[in-house]
């Protein structure tokens, strides 16, 4: 029988490479993440948040290349110095310091889907503003349906989708709304009968996608903005 005699000083330096290398290879996965959401968006036509994936992709690559490269030195040359692991160690400690960084490489695709529903939320909250501040001033209430010229953070086959809005009655199930819904879709439940008005949004369940759902609350419950036309003259 034979038997393999692996030496110390190799084991150590793969041990060291496979340690330092943890972080870029972390990067080189959100660039990879980033630009197969790229490729996807050119040929799907689906909805997706309208985000920078390929400038992303680029400078996620450009920093985990940085790292892995004298890595993968180290480990095929055995003459190569250890010294070269520090540029691995730099790009780790880069991530771990650079604000936010982390955060992102941890979330990675997620991340512009949870901005894009932050800017939903802002411009709900923006209109329902709005609408109780003309209805505090005594003006007419009239609700409009439509298309805005705000632009929002979704788009398709290429194009920027702007904001809708959509009047609806209070009487209508709000789960059959989602059916023909696109994401950014602002929706304006009114009551006839009680004078009470309701905000509600879609947005999309998943980066590039069809499916839409409401704009939630952390409690997993369906963000609705409400206010009585009755509480003012």
């Amino acid at each position: 029988m034979s038997s393999w005699h692996i030496k110390p000083q190799a084991v150590l330096r793969v041990t060291l490479a496979l340690i330092t290398t943890a972080f870029p290879l972390l990067a080189i996965a959100v660039g990879g993440a980033d630009l197969l959401t790229w490729i996807r968006i050119g040929r799907d036509n689906q909805y997706y948040v309208d985000h920078w994936y390929l400038g992303d992709a680029g400078w996620w690559l450009l920093v985990g290349m940085i790292g892995v490269l004298p890595t993968v030195r180290v480990v095929c040359r055995p003459q190569a110095r250890l010294r070269w692991l520090w540029l691995p160690v730099l790009v780790s400690l880069f991530m771990i310091l650079y604000p936010g960084m982390i955060k992102y490489a941890v979330m990675a695709s997620p991340h512009p889907h949870e901005h894009a529903r932050h800017e939903v939320r802002g411009q709900l909250s923006d209109l329902y503003v709005e609408l109780k501040h003309a209805t505090e001033q005594g003006q007419p209430w009239r609700c409009i349906s439509g298309p805005t010229t705000t632009l929002s953070p979704y788009s398709r086959a290429g194009e920027r989708l702007a904001y809708q809005r959509v009047c609806v009655a209070a009487n209508r199930p709000t789960e059959s709304l989602l059916a023909s819904s696109a994401p950014g879709t602002i929706y304006i439940v009114t009551s006839p009968s009680e004078k009470i008005v309701s905000l509600m949004a879609t947005v999309l369940s998943h980066n590039v996608g069809d499916t839409v759902s409401w704009l939630r609350e952390r409690t997993g419950q369906p963000v609705r903005l409400t206010f009585s036309l009755l509480e003012y003259p």
